[in-house]
């Protein structure tokens, strides 16, 4: 087992018998590999599922040797931490709760953090292959818990960036059920979006509300729309109880929510085109998974984007950028932003240079690029001085502030300080539209933009406040690049369910928790 600072079992929730493993020990991984073979061969399973795909820093003597192996690796290792050797170095001791909210600038320290994420990426893969050797079309599930935390990333040694691959799909626990409560909105969009840019598909299980309150039993069917529309797998998690019926189920809960399940059944049986589409995500956040690790500011900047495009319905995406594969733009990408990312490689800003100077569209923001990959000012920001002057890039020296952004377990993430105006005019300035445009929509609204085979774009807009039914809001669809062909709209669990057709600028039905429009291809 793991060991802590003092030598005592590394304890999960601080229950005695429940005692976290040291990743660094074979003997442990090899039993789970024999686990797991015998589940395959001999139990006849159609997969593993890890639990609790995460780990407490461990103090053993077997991690400090193996820290130092890692170290001792390291190009230049005297001009990286000022030491020639790493023959004497220590585990670092460190409060990890003042970590998860501050700039990470210890050489040493930034190796621990990023040893311990590669050794829990390692360990997963390993195990990956394990499996797929003796089953090759087995499942491999984990639950890592949320995508978007840095703070539970640095405790729990896990970059998602990377960690993600080790999984065919992903269990994720949270505790954000999607309201609206003294004016932020509880969302898993984030999570939901990171995943399915990182090519999966995810059960994002709103945890803690199995005993559901009662103003959210009136909402319950949110989380389901939420996953379905954010590219998640819709699953009703409050129906579950720990208690002795069959199946955990509550059968009377299940009875009550039965035709409720049923009608949102037939809804995403019968929109597959539209909920299934090409997601559209036009504009792209850059995400240095190691950069986040080690830059609050990163984070925050990172975060203050996600919240002022979400709130504007912009059509929003994440670009992954790792050091093997600094920048990768997919295709239907018009924009991309560098919301404050402080930290970045002198490989980064060259291809972000490059994309900019073959005609990208750039939106810098804040310091960005201001620190190397180490978290090091450097004398001069290389990234702002070399696309000054392009017209199609925009720097902006104040990076986007939230008065609050905590990423944790439950997300508490304040409304922008100026509602995201700055940051809306600089895509503006750029060039780029929205695919269509809404007016009178609140900003508890979320859209997420599919784009059908016929070329028709389809527009699924969520309320996160359904105790406040959306009236009056119209929709414009000659703007920005939508298609100027017919427009329809359906509200699936209103109580008229049935399309009905809209002039191009029209206004919508009052719909409770979401309504679908649909915007046909030119003819």
């Amino acid at each position: 087992c793991g060991r802590d600072r003092d030598g005592r079992p590394n304890l999960y929730l601080d229950t005695y018998f429940r005692w976290m493993p040291c990743l660094t020990c074979r003997a442990w991984e090899d039993y789970l590999k024999r686990m797991c073979t015998i589940a395959l061969d001999e139990g006849g399973f159609d997969g593993i599922m890890f639990d609790n795909v995460f780990d407490e820093p461990c103090y053993c003597k077997r991690c400090e040797q193996a820290f130092r192996a890692w170290l001792a690796k390291v190009p230049d290792l005297e001009d990286r931490i000022g030491i020639a050797y790493a023959d004497d170095i220590l585990l670092p001791q460190v409060d990890l709760e003042k970590l998860g909210r501050q700039e990470i600038k210890d050489p040493v320290v930034q190796a621990w953090v990023l040893w311990r994420c590669e050794t829990m990426t390692g360990v997963m893969m390993r195990l990956r292959a394990h499996i797929k050797s003796v089953k090759p079309d087995a499942y491999v599930s984990g639950n890592p818990s949320p995508y978007r935390s840095r703070a539970c990333h640095l405790r729990k040694s896990q970059d998602m960036t990377e960690l993600a691959d080790a999984f065919d799909f992903i269990v994720m626990q949270n505790a954000d059920f999607p309201e609206v409560k003294g004016g932020r909105i509880s969302t898993r969009a984030r999570d939901l979006k990171f995943a399915q840019d990182r090519g999966q598909r995810i059960v994002a299980l709103c945890d803690n509300v199995e005993n559901i309150f009662s103003d959210r039993e009136k909402k319950f069917i949110l989380p389901m729309i939420e996953d379905v529309v954010f590219g998640g797998i819709p699953t009703d998690r409050t129906t579950l109880f720990p208690s002795p019926e069959p199946g955990f189920v509550n059968a009377e809960v299940w009875a009550r929510r039965k035709p409720i399940h049923e009608r949102f059944t037939a809804f995403a049986r019968a929109h597959r085109a539209e909920l299934g589409g090409e997601t559209v995500h036009s504009v792209r956040i850059l995400y240095p998974g190691r950069a986040v690790l080690l830059s609050e500011a990163t984070q925050q900047g990172i975060a203050a984007a996600e919240e002022i495009f979400l709130r504007n319905r912009v059509p929003y995406g994440y670009l992954f950028s790792t050091p093997a594969d600094p920048l990768s733009v997919p295709a239907g990408t018009e924009v991309v932003v560098v919301p404050g990312v402080t930290m970045l490689s002198d490989a980064q800003v060259d291809a972000l240079v490059a994309y900019a100077q073959k005609g990208g569209k750039l939106v810098v923001t804040g310091d960005a690029g201001r620190c190397d990959e180490w978290n090091a000012q450097r004398r001069a920001n290389p990234l702002v001085e070399r696309v000054r002057g392009l017209a199609n890039v925009v720097c902006r020296k104040a990076a986007d502030r939230l008065p609050q952004a905590v990423l944790a377990w439950s997300k508490k993430v304040d409304a922008p300080v100026d509602g995201g105006r700055a940051l809306m005019a600089d895509l503006e300035r750029v060039g780029w539209r929205a695919p269509v445009a809404f007016e009178g929509l609140p900003p508890w609204v979320f859209a997420e933009y599919r784009r059908l085979a016929s070329g028709a774009l389809a527009v699924h807009l969520v309320n996160y406040r359904p105790e406040e039914p959306v009236r009056g809001a119209r929709v414009v669809a000659g703007a920005g690049g939508a298609s100027n062909g017919s427009v329809t709209v359906e509200t699936p669990f209103g109580a008229d369910a049935a399309a009905k057709p809209l002039p191009a600028t029209g206004e919508l039905p009052a719909f409770v928790e979401y309504a679908l429009v649909t915007i046909g291809a030119n003819q």
